[in-house]
């Protein structure tokens, strides 16, 4: 249970990251 609760939490963190890196890169970009 609480493994599972980790899990998603260390996920969610990383999509965030990797989605923010994305809006960062398209703002560089200039897409």
């Amino acid at each position: 249970m609480f493994k599972g609760l980790f899990f998603v939490a260390l996920t969610g963190q990383f999509s965030n990251h990797f989605i923010g890196d994305l809006k960062k890169i398209n703002i560089d970009v200039g897409i």
